[in-house]
């Protein structure tokens, strides 16, 4: 959708953080919406890094 969400972490987390900046990533945690429905926060329980392309199996 090209639109941010904010993400509010513990500072356990900030060593993860620093090392995912700039990568896909898959953030778990609670979210927060707007009335009508929009996402605009999520305070973050858990960060993994999706895998790179170059890790994906090819489709040929």
């Amino acid at each position: 959708t090209n639109k941010s969400v904010k993400c509010y972490f513990e500072p356990n987390l900030l060593d993860n953080i620093k090392e995912y900046l700039e990568k896909r990533v898959f953030v778990s945690g609670i979210v927060t919406s707007r009335e009508d429905g929009e996402k605009i926060g999520i305070k973050v329980e858990s960060i993994d890094l999706f895998p790179q392309e170059k890790d994906l199996p090819s489709g040929t």
